[in-house]
């Protein structure tokens, strides 16, 4: 299979937009780099299909023309998400949370809050450069 497989492709997410930040932060953000690093195994890949969700845009705005991605590459030049630091703070909230004994419930919407939160902070200026109007 590592000799012959020249194209992968993903389209694996949650499009839940109520979905908690634990859940999308492991299915959109690790399934993704757990599929890249599988990838990158195959001897003779000729390229990695990543079908994304919605809001991939970054801060580029109007219409957007499709190109490919080398490895490594993002919209703006810069590394972006530190998706390890995300990963920390959700599981340090968490491990928080049960100690307090939170339930099932409030766990779940502790993390839909953490998942608005952690949003607006990190593309704010993204979403100053949307016309509301």
């Amino acid at each position: 299979m590592w000799n012959e497989i020249d194209i992968v492709l993903n389209s694996a997410a949650t499009t839940n937009f109520d979905e908690g930040y634990d859940i999308a932060l492991g299915i959109n953000t690790y399934g993704a780099l757990h599929v890249l690093n599988f990838a990158k195994k195959y001897i003779k890949l000729k390229v990695l299909v990543h079908v994304s969700t919605a809001y991939v845009r970054g801060e580029k705005v109007g219409y957007i023309l499709e190109s490919p991605f080398n490895m490594e590459e993002t919209l703006n030049g810069t590394l972006g998400l530190e998706i390890n630091a995300e990963k920390e703070l959700v599981e340090d909230y968490l491990d928080k949370l049960r100690v307090h004994g939170a339930t099932k419930e409030e766990i779940t919407s502790a993390m839909k809050d953490l998942g608005i939160k952690r949003f607006l902070r990190i593309f704010q200026n993204m979403l100053k450069s949307f016309d509301f109007q």
